[in-house]
């Protein structure tokens, strides 16, 4: 699984994306573009650990999975 980091200075988060979001479009975005003043996605990466220490303006601690890609995880009974 192809992975892709999305930070910003202006909502000060940084979500880790599935490539094939819709959101994050190949690291391109909603809008075809790979960023904007104080927003840029970095990657791709193959796992979490190197999505979440890929970052450039937040520390690993900091970022978290986008809601619309988060792994689900399984309920047990």
């Amino acid at each position: 699984m192809e992975l892709w980091l999305y930070e910003s200075k202006v909502t000060k988060q940084a979500r880790i994306h599935k490539a094939e979001c819709r959101n994050c479009n190949n690291g391109m975005g909603q809008h075809g573009k790979s960023g904007g003043s104080g927003r840029i996605w970095s990657g791709p990466f193959t796992d979490e650990a190197q999505a979440r220490a890929g970052g450039r303006w937040f520390q690993p601690s900091e970022v978290r999975w986008a809601n619309c890609c988060a792994p689900r995880q399984s309920i047990s009974n």
